[in-house]
Order: C-alpha cells, then structure tokens, then sequence
C-alpha cells in the first residue's frame, strides 16, 4: 500500500529539490489513512465478490425503461461497484463511493429527498433480473471507512422499503418514517408526482435554512430522461 502510494504521489509530483508543501504533505497522510481503512474493510469482506466497477446502465444502445403509472422513464446512470452475493436472499450488492461523510438515514428517500440509492436497487433489479429485495444498496464513506447499506427486504430497518420499492403490497403504517402529514407512496408514484411539479418549475426539496434546493433537476437530468411523450394519469 504505502508504494501504490509513492507511485502515485511520484507520477503527479515528481522528485524535486526541494520539500513539497505543507498542504500536500498532509494530502499524502490522508490518502495514505484513507486507503488503509478501505483496505481493512475490504479485508473483511467474505460473502460477496465484486462483478462491476465504473458500470454504465441506461445506454441509448440498451435504454432502461421504469414504468410508472403515467408512462416510463429512462433510468440512466453508472454504478461504482456491483457485489454478487454468495448464498442467502441477496444475489447483488450496489455501492457507490463517497468521499465525504457517511449517510445517516435513508428515510428522506422515501419522501423524495435523494433518490439515487433507491434507483440503483431498480436498475440493478431490471439488469440482472431479480426481484429488488435480492439487491442491496449501500455508499461507502472514504472518509471514515464505513458503509451504510439499505436493505429493501428488511422493510422496517431505516424505512418502509419494501412498499416503496414494490415489493409489499401495503405500507407499514407502524413504520417511524410515516407521520400523520406523510402518506405512504410508492417510488414511480414518487417520480411521477416530482415530473409535474418539475414541469411546473417546483421543486419540493428544502435545504438548509429553508432554501429551495433544486434536488429534482439533478434528478430528472442526472438519473432519469423524460420521453416527451410522457403524460402524468392527469394530463399535465
């Protein structure tokens, strides 16, 4: 590890005479720490073995299609990682890296907040043909060398997933991610609702302080094409 290190540091600093900066000093201390820690992690990995690393799904070649009640979508996008998993219910395992901190919860998800993870276990599931609780999507953190996974067939571990993912037939009203002002919805019904309101130039996503942030632009132009044919079940 510590020579992966020198040989990338060589190639993008090479030898001088003299000594490199404070600030890419500490660069090297910190990758160094990084990559220790996603060594170790990998170390105790034992039931699943990567497949896919920088995998492109939803090409024009091979399009994706989601079907919602209203019409499709395209899914498009690229996956970090695919695991195939040794045994058990699960047969994949999606990750996708991040450098910073690790997510918390996945329950904003259910409300429309940060659909990435919940469309990579629908894509994954329509690529390899298996159902979504078979897939399990997690990020992995650079940072602190953690992984923070969500599971769709543990429907009460961070939300209702398998109503959410259609995978249950009714929602989990016990569940702590409903309140008396969220009603349960499904994930196309999520997309749906979000396309008419993006088509009206709204966007329901809050961030910090209240501002509007605009999550579903990101959204509908990163992750989902809308074919101009698309009609919601109300017409707008």
């Amino acid at each position: 590890m510590a020579s992966l290190i020198e040989t990338h540091f060589n190639r993008v600093f090479p030898a001088r005479d003299y000594e490199l900066p404070l600030p890419v000093r500490v660069m090297r201390l910190r990758m160094e720490a990084m990559m220790r820690l996603f060594v170790e992690f990998e170390a105790g990995i034992r039931d699943r073995t990567p497949i896919e690393t920088e995998y492109t799904f939803g090409t024009p070649q091979d399009p994706l299609r989601l079907q919602l009640p209203g019409g499709h979508v395209l899914l498009r996008g690229r996956f970090d990682r695919i695991d195939r998993c040794a045994g058990g219910d699960l047969s994949y395992h999606v990750i996708d890296y991040k450098r910073g901190g690790v997510i918390t919860s996945f329950q904003p998800s259910l409300k429309g907040h940060n659909l990435q993870m919940p469309l990579y276990i629908v894509a994954s599931s329509h690529l390899y043909g298996v159902p979504p609780d078979a897939v399990r999507g997690g990020f992995y953190s650079f940072r602190y060398g953690q992984m923070k996974d969500i599971d769709p067939g543990a429907s009460t571990q961070f939300g209702d997933w398998a109503y959410f993912l259609g995978i249950a037939p009714e929602p989990n009203h016990g569940c702590k991610a409903y309140d008396e002002d969220t009603q349960p919805k499904r994930l196309t019904e999520l997309i749906e609702e979000l396309i008419a309101q993006a088509r009206q130039g709204y966007f329901p996503v809050e961030g910090r302080n209240g501002a509007k942030v605009p999550d579903l632009a990101n959204l509908v132009g990163r992750w989902l094409e809308v074919p101009p044919e698309f009609e919601s079940e109300s017409g707008e």
